[in-house]
């Protein structure tokens, strides 16, 4: 009797005294990257994480440095990204992590966010514990291997070119703009336009100036 008492007692101190773990209820999972999922984000970038900054209310900033960047136009290669930090969907950003980030940019504040719900992902050291892979029924290299293969290279801008960019307000071209080639027909069309352009040109040369 004395001993379920106990248990009762040590039962009721840990209900009241130690914090619940919460778990975040998302709506769904992310699922595997698509050319669709991947155009609603604005950056999409692999970084890794430099200092988190001390949860403030509900939100907090922390800072990444740039190691690949997927998505984005005129993304400096430092990044400050707010995002939750309090609720049971907060952001778990520890100093020297590398993560696979989907950033949306709020213009009316000037802030990239990221969101827990979203595809944002850790790189772990063992695949194996990488809890991420269920929610986006995929490992992370090979979602890093899709991003690589089926988004156009686009480039960081380093911390002296954002100053001249400001100073001399210059237009960034976005690196992801859809490119389109000439068909094969265009290319044989073009090149043999030029041979016989080079060909009356020899022949006018050739003529008239002798």
């Amino acid at each position: 009797m004395i001993k379920i008492f106990s248990y009762l007692c040590i039962g009721l101190s840990t209900f009241l005294f130690v914090p619940k773990a919460f778990s975040c209820d998302c709506p769904s999972h992310p699922g595997k990257i698509t050319r669709s999922k991947s155009d609603s984000f604005d950056v999409i970038m692999r970084a890794s994480v430099v200092l988190p900054f001390p949860c403030s209310g509900k939100e907090s900033l922390t800072r990444f440095e740039g190691i690949e960047l997927f998505k984005g136009k005129g993304i400096p290669k430092v990044l400050e990204i707010t995002h939750d930090c309090a609720s049971a969907c907060r952001m778990p950003f520890e100093k020297e992590q590398e993560w696979l980030l989907y950033i949306k940019r709020d213009t009316t504040k000037n802030e990239y966010r990221v969101n827990y719900c979203e595809r944002n992902r850790m790189r772990f050291s063992d695949p194996k514990e990488d809890n991420y892979t269920l929610y986006n029924d995929m490992t992370y290299d090979e979602e890093l291997n899709w991003l690589r293969k089926n988004l156009l290279p686009a480039y960081f801008i380093e911390p002296e070119q954002v100053e001249t960019i400001i100073k001399q307000d210059l237009t960034i071209i976005d690196q992801n703009r859809n490119i389109r080639f000439a068909s094969d027909t265009q290319k044989l069309l073009i090149v043999g336009g030029s041979f016989i352009f080079m060909i009356v040109l020899i022949w006018v040369i050739r003529k008239f100036l002798k």
